[in-house]
């Protein structure tokens, strides 16, 4: 009767520790993509606000400072040398007054590469929008 107690109770220990460890992997690997997917985000905000700084400076001179609007090669340009910089992939578009980055990243998991899966891809959008003048207190 002891001895089957005893096997019983291996039996819940290789379950309970196959249970946390399942846990703190899925931690492990899920803060791993939390902090590549913010550095990504903020790479993305990056390129799009440096896109957004190119004006097309012949019109704003033209219309006497009252119009502005973006340079569109230029900005492109600007984001992409940004994503080079930053050595990450992503896709730029230029409207008349808006940047938009779609900066995609390939992440290496701890944990989960015990299970075959070695990799997931972690995207970020970012959109900048030219704004010309004050419009009122930033809150």
């Amino acid at each position: 009767m002891r001895q089957a107690r005893r096997g019983q109770a291996l039996l819940l220990v290789v379950l309970l520790m196959t249970l946390l460890l399942s846990l703190i992997g899925v931690l492990v690997d899920g803060g791993i993509l939390l902090i590549h997917r913010r550095e990504l985000q903020n790479t993305a905000d990056a390129a799009a606000r440096a896109g957004a700084t190119r004006l097309d400076e012949g019109t704003y001179r033209a219309s006497g400072g009252r119009r502005a609007v973006l340079r569109r090669v230029n900005a492109r340009a600007e984001a992409e040398r940004y994503l080079d910089l930053k050595d990450t992939r992503g896709r730029v578009s230029v409207g008349q007054d808006t940047v938009t980055v779609v900066a995609t990243q390939d992440v290496n998991l701890a944990f989960l590469e015990m299970f075959g899966i070695r990799t997931v891809e972690v995207r970020a959008r970012a959109e900048a929008t030219l704004r010309h003048g004050v419009e009122g207190p930033e809150g």
